[in-house]
């Protein structure tokens, strides 16, 4: 069973790129379109579908810097491959 996901369908498929997803050591992959400022948002909605313990208080994180919603995965570095850390402030993954 595959743990990848596409975040943005209506993306051609050159156009996306894989993000891993760290919750606690359980990882997911994820194809997102990283110029897609929206993109960021549908990333966090798919990781509550991914991660069914997680609540709206995770925040997902970057080299240590948070991952901001309202800017496109590209605009804060985020490249093919690159792995992303989620947190959660009171239950775990």
């Amino acid at each position: 069973e595959s743990n990848e996901a596409i975040v943005n369908s209506n993306s051609k498929p050159t156009e996306l790129i894989r993000i891993n997803v760290d919750c606690e050591g359980q990882v997911r992959q994820f194809k997102v379109n990283p110029f897609d400022s929206a993109a960021t948002s549908r990333l966090y909605i798919a990781l509550g579908a991914a991660f069914p313990t997680v609540k709206n208080n995770a925040r997902l994180y970057m080299d240590g810097s948070k991952v901001e919603e309202d800017r496109s995965l590209n605009s804060q570095g985020v490249e093919d491959g690159e792995t992303l850390h989620l947190y959660v402030s009171s239950s775990g993954c």
